[in-house]
């Protein structure tokens, strides 16, 4: 009997502690409301324009295309003007092998043809064993990377020939044939530091140390203090070793003063000052000059060769790179035929003839008609 009773009362109690342990759950509760947010544009007050003074509008600027740095190399190319700084000139020997960088892979090769060109060209760079130049013939500029051996040799200072492979004498007015610093020259042999060399029907031998094949050229000047008769000879000493016979007056410079039997003085043929004689001549057949005297002469620019058909495919005015991102080396001078290889970004790889042969270059797209033209010939 009691242990029925128990049970029923241990069944309450445990009830009541887990009603205790575990409260029924509540309500759930509403989140805090969010402020909300006006789709209205937020506006900032501006001042009022005044009548007088319109409201001002905004300007939409264009992008400026950022420009290369000055190149006076490709200046010295486009325009022959800037060739001015440029002092040093070289003489194209053959055509060898040609680079549009310094150190690169040559874009065409001349196989050593020799190169008949007729002016010297401007040098704009020295790197001893190439050297870079403006070549500007057949309607094509190029900045061209020559090998040093592909050059010629002329004289760097003042040479006097001489009959013998030998030293020549000090003096700087020793009687004999000077030829200029740039006289072009034809080295006929070189023997024991020495060079036999003819200019025109002067033949003889300098010093293989005086001979290099970038040279800053200057012609002699020619002296006016004198005018020297007509079928006068200068000799090497003082009546004897004729050295050149004057057909007609010339324009001599008295080096020292007139005695009464011969004068030691300088002959430079006008135009022509590649070539200075000093030598004695007959005292009578000068006669002083008194001012007045003078001559001109007409020099041209660099030679542009043989002209070839104008076709189109590369325009005036267009500059060709080496590759896309490589530099500047070429200008077409006018119209000029070219190969199309297709588009290369915003150009075309072309292929176009130079002095060596066929040779590959990236051409820009041709600047609009306002931009300025290349000058020059």
């Amino acid at each position: 009997m009691s242990r029925a009773v128990r049970t029923p009362a241990l069944a309450a109690l445990a009830l009541a502690l887990a009603l205790v342990a575990c409260p029924p759950a509540s309500e759930p509760v509403a989140p805090a409301p969010v402020p909300s947010v006006s789709a209205a544009p937020i506006v900032v007050p501006l001042a009022d324009p005044s009548p007088s003074a319109p409201p001002e509008v905004p300007t939409v600027v264009a992008p400026v295309p950022v420009p290369e740095p000055d190149d006076p190399a490709f200046a010295a190319l486009r325009d022959t003007k800037a060739q001015a700084p440029f002092r040093q000139r070289a003489r194209l020997a053959r055509f060898g092998k040609l680079r549009l960088v310094a150190g690169g892979e040559p874009v065409a090769d001349g196989g050593g043809k020799p190169a008949d060109l007729p002016e010297p060209l401007v040098v704009v760079a020295d790197g001893g064993a190439e050297v870079r130049l403006v070549l500007r013939r057949s309607g094509l500029g190029l900045l061209a990377w020559v090998e040093r051996a592909d050059l010629g040799r002329w004289p760097r200072r003042p040479v006097l020939l001489t009959a013998q492979p030998v030293a020549p004498p000090p003096e700087p007015d020793a009687p004999g044939v000077w030829l200029a610093p740039g006289a072009r020259l034809e080295l006929l042999e070189e023997r024991n530091g020495f060079a036999r060399v003819r200019l025109d029907d002067d033949e003889g031998w300098v010093e293989s140390a005086a001979l290099d094949p970038v040279v800053e050229p200057k012609e002699f000047g020619v002296g006016m203090t004198h005018e020297l008769a007509a079928g006068a000879t200068l000799f090497r000493g003082r009546g004897t070793g004729a050295l050149v016979r004057v057909d007609d007056t010339a324009w001599v410079e008295a080096l020292g003063e007139p005695d009464r039997s011969f004068t030691k003085v300088a002959y430079v043929v006008p135009c022509h000052g590649w070539r200075r004689v000093v030598g004695y001549v007959a005292s009578f057949q000068l006669r002083a000059l008194e001012g007045g005297a003078g001559y001109g002469c007409g020099h041209g620019g660099l030679g542009e060769g043989r002209e070839v058909p104008s076709t189109v495919g590369l325009a005036a005015g267009q500059v060709l790179r080496s590759t896309a991102d490589g530099p500047r080396v070429g200008l077409a001078l006018r119209d000029l035929a070219a190969v199309d290889e297709g588009p290369v970004g915003v150009g075309r790889s072309v292929l176009t003839r130079t002095a060596w042969g066929m040779a590959r270059f990236y051409a820009e797209p041709l600047a609009p008609p306002s931009a300025a033209r290349p000058e020059g010939p």
